[in-house]
């Protein structure tokens, strides 16, 4: 079935052949592609399977990567994402600002009124393709303002789960200093 020679290679070839051929069928109509416009499917295929995607955690917390991980992906803790898994208290997949859907890419990017202001310039992430560039971690510069995006979601107050561990980060950094 598979030309690898051993378990761990026929293992890896299959488990690649079910991730294209779901991405496939992810991406198979209009609708579903303009609602789940996830960073993470914009890579090119070739990087998903090397080193080389492991390289933009590098440097990051345990807290920091999983969220860098679920901000790609979409899967993250947002109304967007609770609404579309029918969590019950969740009633809209909106934003407090009512001018669109609550995802990582409204806060950081489009929303008006932002639940903590952004610690970064207006300029630096105007579009989908700034945050792009900024989730990939290309280069030294998306590498540094990462974590300072990361930061601020952490402290926007709408990611409960990562309070304590931004909690446990500052109190390091501060007892550090």
């Amino acid at each position: 079935m598979y030309g690898g020679s051993n378990t761990k290679e026929v293992v890896e070839l299959a488990w690649q052949a079910r991730w294209e051929q779901q991405r496939a069928s992810q991406q198979s109509t209009t609708r579903q592609r303009v609602l789940n416009r996830r960073i993470a499917d914009e890579d090119p295929p070739a990087l998903l399977f090397t080193d080389k995607a492991l390289m933009r955690h590098e440097g990051l917390t345990k807290a920091q990567s999983s969220l860098l991980s679920q901000a790609r992906i979409g899967d993250i803790g947002l109304r967007d994402y609770l609404f579309r898994v029918k969590v019950p208290e969740v009633r809209t997949p909106y934003c407090e600002c009512g001018r669109g859907r609550e995802t990582v890419e409204h806060l950081v990017v489009w929303c008006p009124d932002p639940p903590l202001q952004r610690p970064w310039d207006g300029r630096e992430i105007r579009s989908h393709r700034d945050l792009q560039t900024v989730l990939r971690g290309v280069g030294a510069r998306s590498r540094r303002f990462v974590r300072k995006v990361l930061g601020w979601l952490m402290d926007s107050g709408r990611l409960l789960e990562y309070r304590l561990a931004r909690r446990l980060e500052l109190e390091t950094v501060d007892g550090e200093g």
